[in-house]
């Protein structure tokens, strides 16, 4: 997991951020709520993605692969790096698969790993094959939302699949990820109050991505509100 806790007046920043190289190969960026987050925004470099926004953290090295301590870059950061918003996103898009990587597994394993209960990984190893729900994330967990903006990711599933994708946002943390059927009982309005009641009954109010379901299609390569 990411730890947010440091102590932000401690740091030299023009120390830190004296090679500036070094110090872009530890921005990644992390998905959050354009609406709940508009206070927080007007302070912190952000592009705005669909009804989301896209912020950029540096994460300290760890020898810990599991565990890395990492801070939000603001305005000022940006300044004392002299790095733009563009420079920003690009450092982040090539490193942030690279450092927290990719998980992305059935939904009954996913509830297998966080149960620990033996007797769920026997049923997820039958269930996922028949059940067309994935979890998304990324190998910590952490802030895995955003592993949807990985190059190609979304594209190569749905093209594993064959199919159009709805992507159902959990929390800040994963992403559901569900095949377009034919003739499913499950419609788009079911989906869309899943994700409401979800949201109002079980995430917490800081970790909700959003109330909007989302879909691929396969032929336009591109993520949109439906």
């Amino acid at each position: 997991m990411i730890t947010e806790k440091i102590n932000i007046e401690r740091i030299d920043f023009a120390l830190m951020f004296k090679d500036i190289e070094e110090a872009k190969t530890r921005i990644i960026y992390k998905l959050m709520n354009k609406e709940k987050n508009q206070e927080l925004l007007e302070t912190v470099p952000h592009v705005e993605y669909l009804d989301l926004a896209i912020v950029f953290y540096y994460l300290f090295p760890s020898d810990n692969e599991d565990q890395f301590k990492g801070f939000m870059l603001n305005n000022e950061h940006m300044l004392m790096l002299g790095l733009s918003v563009t420079d920003l996103m690009n450092a982040a898009s090539a490193n942030t698969q690279r450092i927290l990587g990719l998980k992305y597994q059935g939904i009954f394993s996913t509830i297998a790993e966080i149960t620990g209960a033996e007797d769920m990984y026997d049923a997820a190893a039958i269930e996922d094959g028949f059940i067309p729900l994935q979890v998304l994330s990324n190998r910590l967990g952490t802030y895995g939302a955003s592993a949807i903006l990985y190059k190609d990711v979304i594209k190569d599933i749905a093209e594993k699949m064959n199919s159009n994708l709805f992507i159902i946002p959990c929390s800040i943390h994963e992403v559901l990820i569900y095949r377009e059927m034919k003739n499913c009982q499950i419609g788009i309005d079911d989906l869309k109050e899943m994700i409401s009641m979800v949201n109002q009954n079980e995430v917490p109010e800081g970790d909700i991505l959003s109330d909007s379901l989302y879909y691929y299609s396969l032929e336009n390569n591109a993520i949109c509100i439906i």
